[in-house]
C-alpha cells in the first residue's frame, strides 16, 4: 500500500476477488448472487493522522433530516449495542440523504467477534444482473442500485448489503461529532466506507501470478463485468475490458499504478481523471475498488473510499468523486451528493461553457481559463454570480475564436478561500470540417445538437441508449450544416450516445442525461 507516511498498518478495506460467494440464480432472465464480504482491518503501529471531515476544521455533524430522506434504508441490528447502533445508523442516514430510491435498501448488520482481533469489519453486497430497467445487459449490479433502476423489489426479503462488525475489537469510537481520539477508529467513518461498497463501487478485476482476469460467474458459466469496471481504463485511455480476459497485459494494466476511472461525470470534478488504486504489486482486497491512497490523502475531501484509515480520522461525507462515480454508474443523486459538471459546446463560432454546482457548494466565484501554447491564461468572458447556497446551472460565452480545438479549465472560488480547477473535454470551433457538437453536456432539460460539415451534405441525427436502441431521431436526411435540439425531459437519467450519419463522414458524442 503507499503513501508512505500512513503505510504501517492504517485501517485497511480490503475487496478481495469477486468470484461469487455462492451460485448465482437465474430466475426468468434475471441473475442473481453474492459477492464476497469486504474486509477491513487495522493496525495501531500506524502514525496517527489529524484529520477529519472534508479537510476543514472540526464541526459537530448535524443531525440528519429523515423526513427529506429520498432513499429509505431498512437495517436489522443483530446484537448491536445502542452507541454502536446509533453510529451505524448516522451512516445509514448519511447515505439516505445522498441517494434516491423508491425500493427500501435492506441491510443486514451484525456485532459479533471476529476470526481475527485486527479485523474491524466486513460486508458484502448482493448483485443482479439481467432486470428489466437495466442499463446495460450482460452486466452485474448492486442489488439496491439494480432495484432503484427497476423501480420494484427484484429479491423479496434478502438483504441488499450484509455487514459484520467486531464487537471485541478494543478501539472503536462511537461518538457521532467527527471527532475521534488520536488513538480509535471511527465507526460512522468505517461503515459509511462500507455502504459506498454496497452501493456499488466494487470491481471484480483480479491479478493470480502474471494473469489478470475480470468478471463474475453465472450457474451457467457466463462471466458478467461489474458495471463500475465498464468506465476503467489505463493511462493511455485503453478500456481495460477491451484487454484480453486471464492475460498478462491485463495483469501488466492492473499493477501499472496508472488506472483510471473515466465516467462523464466523475471525470468533471478535477483537473485529472479519478485515479482507481492500482500498485505495482498487486493487493488483493485494495487493489482496483478503491481511489488512490496518494493523490487522496487523509483528511481531502475525496479520502473516504481509499483503501486504508489512520486512527483519529474521520469522514462523515462521500465527497465529489465517489458522488460522481455512483452517478456514472447508475445513481439518481439527491442534492447534498451531486456532482460538479463542467463542459464546453459550441454555437456557430462561439464556444459555450457550462457549468453546475451543486446546492451549498461554498463557492463564490469563477474564472474561465484557455489553454495557450501549452499554459492556461484568463479569457475575456463573464461568468456569471454564483450562489453558494442554491444549486444552478451556470454559462459562459466565449466569443470570437475562429475555426479550431480550444481547451478550457475553470477555477472556482470557495468562500473560506480554497480553490478548485475543473478540466472540460477539448472542443472544436464550426468551420474547422466536419463535426458533431452536443451542449451543454450533462444535460439538463435540453441541449443543442450541432452539425457542421466540410460540403453541404444531407445529415440524420439520432439519439441511442447504451443498450443501442433508438431512443429519438432529431434529424432525418436535413441539409447540413445544421442545429437541432434534443429535449431530454422525457429520458430517464443516465448516458446516451448522439450519432450523426452525413454522406462521407459519421461521428458519435456520449452525452449524460441529469433532468
Amino acid at each position: 500500500m503507499h503513501g508512505s507516511a500512513r503505510l504501517l498498518g492504517l485501517l485497511v478495506c480490503g475487496l478481495a476477488s469477486l468470484s461469487l460467494a455462492q451460485p448465482a440464480l437465474a430466475q426468468g432472465g434475471i441473475v442473481f448472487g453474492w459477492a464476497p464480504a469486504d474486509t477491513i482491518r487495522a493496525d495501531f503501529e500506524a502514525p496517527v493522522v489529524h484529520g477529519h471531515g472534508h479537510g476543514r476544521a472540526r464541526e459537530t455533524v448535524r443531525e440528519p433530516q429523515r423526513s427529506e430522506a429520498r432513499a429509505t434504508f431498512e437495517v436489522e441490528y443483530e446484537n448491536f449495542p445502542a452507541e454502536a447502533q446509533a453510529a451505524f445508523q448516522l451512516a445509514v442516514d448519511i447515505w439516505s440523504e445522498r441517494v434516491e430510491s423508491s425500493v427500501p435498501i435492506r441491510i443486514l448488520a451484525q456485532w459479533e467477534p471476529a476470526e481475527e482481533a485486527s479485523i474491524l469489519g466486513t460486508a458484502s453486497p448482493r448483485i443482479i444482473a439481467n432486470f428489466g430497467g437495466a442499463p446495460q445487459a450482460d452486466t452485474w449490479y448492486a442489488s439496491a442500485l439494480a432495484e432503484a433502476l427497476a423501480g420494484r423489489n427484484l429479491s423479496g426479503s434478502t438483504p441488499d448489503i450484509r455487514a459484520t462488525f467486531n464487537s471485541e475489537f478494543p478501539s472503536w469510537y462511537f461518538g457521532l461529532d467527527a471527532d475521534p481520539p488520536d488513538n480509535e477508529f471511527d465507526l460512522t467513518t468505517v461503515v459509511l466506507h462500507e455502504l459506498g461498497h454496497g452501493l456499488g463501487f466494487i470491481g471484480s478485476m483480479d491479478v493470480a501470478g502474471e494473469v489478470g482476469s475480470w468478471g463474475i460467474e453465472t450457474t451457467e458459466g457466463q462471466r458478467f463485468p461489474v458495471v463500475y469496471e465498464r468506465f476503467a481504463e489505463r493511462g493511455d485511455g485503453t478500456p481495460l475490458l477491451s484487454l484480453e480476459n486471464f492475460s498478462a497485459p491485463l495483469a501488466d494494466a492492473l499493477t501499472s499504478g496508472s488506472v483510471f476511472f473515466d465516467g462523464p461525470t466523475a471525470r468533471a470534478q478535477g483537473t485529472d481523471l479519478p485515479e482507481i488504486f492500482a500498485p505495482l504489486v498487486w493487493q488483493p482486497g485494495s487493489s482496483f475498488s478503491h481511489l488512490d491512497e496518494q493523490l487522496y490523502p487523509s483528511g481531502s475531501i475525496n479520502a473516504l473510499m481509499t483503501p486504508s484509515f489512520a486512527r483519529g480520522e474521520a469522514i462523515h461525507d462521500p465527497g465529489p468523486i465517489t458522488c460522481g462515480m455512483l452517478r456514472d454508474v447508475g445513481w439518481t443523486l439527491r442534492p447534498a451528493c451531486e456532482a460538479i459538471a463542467f463542459s464546453a459546446g459550441v454555437d456557430g463560432r462561439d464556444v459555450v461553457l457550462t457549468f453546475f454546482l451543486p446546492s451549498e457548494s461554498g463557492f463564490v466565484s469563477g474564472t474561465v481559463e484557455r489553454e495557450v501554447d501549452g499554459q492556461f491564461e484568463p479569457v475575456a468572458a463573464s461568468v456569471p454570480a454564483i450562489d453558494p447556497e442554491e444549486a444552478a446551472t451556470y454559462t459562459v460565452r466565449v466569443p470570437g475564436l475562429g475555426p479550431g480545438t480550444f481547451t478550457f479549465r475553470l477555477r472556482l472560488l470557495g468562500e473560506d478561500g480554497t480553490e478548485v480547477v475543473l478540466n472540460a473535454a477539448p472542443v472544436q470551433v464550426f468551420g474547422a470540417g466536419n463535426a458533431l457538437a452536443v451542449f451543454p453536456n450533462p444535460i439538463v432539460g435540453e441541449a443543442t445538437v450541432q452539425v457542421d460539415v466540410r460540403e453541404v451534405q444531407d445529415v440524420s441525427v439520432r439519439v441511442y441508449d447504451v443498450r443501442g436502441r433508438l431512443v429519438a431521431t432529431l434529424l432525418e436526411g436535413v441539409p447540413g450544416p445544421a442545429t437541432a435540439t434534443l429535449n431530454a425531459r422525457g429520458l430517464a437519467r443516465g448516458v446516451y450516445f448522439v450519432r450523426v450519419e452525413g454522406e462521407d463522414f459519421g461521428a458519435t458524442r456520449g452525452v449524460t442525461v441529469l433532468r
